[in-house]
């Protein structure tokens, strides 16, 4: 009994172990800059709302697509791991990614302009922490 429950330990570490998806540092760039680009057009599409550029109709369903969007991307990023074995690279970029979807939440209400220009300075921030993770 001891025994079979050791290796039903064993197999579930290994397949949680390879569950994680390598990815190569090119391809780890590649997902931090498509996150930065995500928060760039999360910054324009603020500023067109403050603008009053935007339809209420559009922004609820644009912010969806945005949302979506870096739901998708944080969820890759919580599931991978550099080449090098760092997880920690993939972990920030997903975890700013969360704090971008919570921001889409926020300005995706119509008539809550009041928290525009916070949620704008809260993007910058996270714009720029992605940028120092590039680096």
């Amino acid at each position: 009994m001891k025994c079979s429950v050791l290796s039903l330990v064993a197999v579930l570490v290994f397949v949680s172990a390879a569950s994680a998806k390598t990815i190569k540092a090119e391809e780890l760039r590649s997902h931090l800059l498509s996150a930065l680009s995500l928060a760039s057009e999360t910054e324009l599409f603020i500023g067109q709302i403050e603008e009053g550029r935007i339809l209420q109709q559009f922004r609820m369903g644009h912010a969806d697509y945005l949302r979506q969007e870096a739901r998708r991307q944080a969820q890759e990023m919580r599931e991978s791991r550099s080449d090098s074995g760092d997880t920690r690279a993939p972990a920030r970029c997903a975890e700013q990614l969360e704090l971008l979807i919570h921001e889409l939440t926020v300005i995706r209400v119509p008539n809550h302009d009041e928290t525009l220009a916070g949620a704008r300075q809260r993007v910058q921030a996270i714009r720029e922490a992605l940028k120092a993770s590039r680096s």
